[in-house]
């Protein structure tokens, strides 16, 4: 009897089996930390001047550019590398004519707030730090510029026009109601008066001494420059009546330096010129019982060797006084090349940028060529910010410092 076996039923259709979605978010997630991973070792290892703004330390490199009429900006950038616990040092790239003196004045305290988290602060001038761009620069600790930089111009004015025979030509005649006698102190349509001129003389005054005293400060941390031309001639002449130039012969300046010479304090330096011409034969003591170590030992160092220890003991003897004077005399509005103002102690060395942001890894103890990052004003874009920044010009302040521009 023949058996029959029916087939077996086909199997049902296999129908494509799609991801898991926890599959795909794996998947997503591993490629996200893998990107993450590469973007943070390429900031680690990487050669370019904002790579190693993580985990390095670094020379923050502030441009100052242009005129300082406001100054928030810059001020923001200073404050921000002051509380940046990965920027170990600052140098003040500064390429101004000068500008308004309390902006001016915003940034030297925002530099010396900088130097007052210990942190060191290197000001090189460019082209031009002039007048409120010196000032500025006068927040560092030290002042670095090249031979050719345009730099000085210590002085402060106030420029106003009388334009009344103008007018009176014109036919035109002003009636002003006013109260308080200085109110309309300045008006062009009329001459100034004697009181008015006196009250614009006494402001000019304290903003002169208030410019003064920063450059003095930034002197006395850096008396060694301004001993080595404490005698240099300067541009221009004295200033007959006005100013005279501190001497060093014959000035009793007492200093404890002297003592590792053997020398009782007071001491004289009886060098005709700088201390740079001075000899072991210059230095007087004015007690015959000094011994411990004699002074003819001196001579048998080097010469440059025994004219910077001479200098550097003149430095030490020299008084707030004396260097405010000093100060005074190199002043003047006189403007100076960045030679110039090396032979006369307003600035410590000469040297390009980058010999600058090295002297500040060197200070901070990062060594030579350390890694920099640069901080830039923002600039208005757009033709809505080239409006305001058009128009902020006319509305600086009218007592500004004097820079080469006129401004």
């Amino acid at each position: 009897m023949a058996t029959f076996h029916q087939p077996l039923p086909a199997p049902p259709p296999r129908t494509p089996r799609g991801h898991s979605p926890l599959a795909v978010v794996f998947v997503i997630v591993l490629l996200v930390f893998i990107a993450l991973m590469v973007a943070l070792f390429s900031l680690v290892f990487a050669d370019h001047e904002d790579g190693l703004r993580v985990f390095r330390h670094r020379v923050a490199v502030v441009e100052i550019f242009g005129t300082i009429f406001e100054a928030s900006d810059w001020v923001e950038l200073l404050e921000d590398c002051a509380e940046d616990n990965g920027i170990s040092a600052v140098v003040l790239h500064i390429d101004s004519p000068g500008g308004a003196i309390s902006p001016t004045q915003e940034i030297y305290e925002a530099a010396r707030k900088i130097a007052g988290e210990g942190k060191p602060v290197i000001a090189y001038m460019a082209s031009v730090a002039a007048s409120g761009g010196y000032y500025a620069a006068c927040g560092a600790d030290e002042i670095m510029g090249m031979s050719g930089t345009l730099t000085g111009s210590i002085g402060v004015y106030m420029q106003m026009m009388n334009l009344s025979d103008l007018l009176g030509k014109l036919g035109v005649e002003f009636d002003t109601v006013k109260k308080g006698a200085f109110k309309t102190a300045g008006d062009f349509s009329r001459e100034m008066k004697g009181h008015e001129r006196a009250m614009f003389q006494s402001v000019i005054d304290d903003y002169y001494r208030q410019f003064l005293d920063a450059v003095a400060d930034s002197r006395t941390r850096n008396k060694v420059s301004l001993a080595r031309g404490w005698n240099k001639e300067l541009p221009g002449g004295v200033v007959e009546g006005e100013t005279e130039v501190a001497g060093l012969g014959g000035v009793i300046y007492p200093s404890p330096a002297w003592s590792s010479l053997g020398l009782s304090a007071p001491n004289i330096l009886a060098a005709t010129g700088s201390p740079e011409g001075a000899t072991a034969e210059g230095v007087v003591a004015p007690s015959q019982t000094a011994t411990a170590t004699p002074t003819a030992s001196i001579p048998a160092a080097p010469a440059s060797e025994v004219n910077e220890k001479l200098t550097k003991m003149f430095a030490d003897g020299l008084t707030r006084d004396a260097i405010r004077k000093r100060v005074e005399a190199l002043a003047e509005g006189r403007i100076y090349t960045g030679r110039q103002a090396l032979e006369v102690g307003l600035i410590d060395s000469l040297g390009t940028l980058q010999d600058a942001i090295d002297r500040a890894g060197e200070l901070a103890g990062l060594g030579e060529d350390p890694p920099t990052t640069t901080r830039k004003k923002k600039e208005p874009r757009g033709l809505f910010g080239v409006r305001l920044s058009a128009d902020f010009l006319k509305t600086g302040s009218r007592f500004l410092y004097l820079c080469p521009y006129g401004i």
